[in-house]
């Protein structure tokens, strides 16, 4: 079955959309991305890691989106660029299937590196694609956004993702039915 998952009017406003959302980033670029003393590491870097030691042929596969590193902090910088309509509201900000994604990314990256993962830090960098006309107040196109990513949520994060997998699945990685 072949079919159309949107129309020519859906597409011109995203189109459009990402346009105001470029031309309001490359104007407030250095609002939002210093080049002082920071050195950009990659832009999707993967993350490809075994998640729990008694499965290991199951792997976490995601992408990093950006990643700085300031070398007067001696600090890394892990950025996850989202988009949305109009931005997160504080339920979104405390679902944590949305915003355990960048612990994870900080957990693994800190294992990669070998560092302490006290340096390295993480922002929802969230790109909205409307902004209300009649707001009362200014609205900016961009919003971020770090969870809470301390000790006490990375072995929340840790603790949880190992209940998913033994939960789904076998030790020798298929699926539990």
């Amino acid at each position: 079955m072949q079919g159309h998952f949107s129309t020519p009017e859906e597409l011109a406003s995203y189109f459009n959309d990402g346009v105001e959302i470029l031309a309001y980033l490359q104007k407030k670029r250095t609002t939002y991305f210093s080049t002082k003393n920071v050195k950009l590491i990659a832009i999707e870097f993967p993350v490809v890691a075994p998640v729990h030691e008694d499965y290991p042929t199951i792997k976490l596969i995601g992408y990093i989106d950006l990643i700085f590193y300031a070398e007067d902090l001696k600090k890394y910088f892990i950025i996850d660029i989202k988009t949305s309509t109009r931005g997160w509201n504080d339920y979104k900000k405390k679902d944590e299937f949305t915003t355990d994604q960048v612990l994870i990314y900080k957990w693994h990256f800190a294992k990669l590196l070998n560092t302490d993962i006290n340096n390295i830090a993480v922002t929802y960098f969230i790109v909205k694609r409307k902004i209300d006309p009649d707001s009362l107040w200014p609205q900016k196109r961009i919003q971020e956004f770090s969870p809470s990513n301390g000790k006490v949520s990375l072995n929340r994060v840790s603790k949880n993702l190992k209940k998913f997998i033994e939960e789904c699945f076998n030790y020798d990685g298929s699926y539990k039915v």
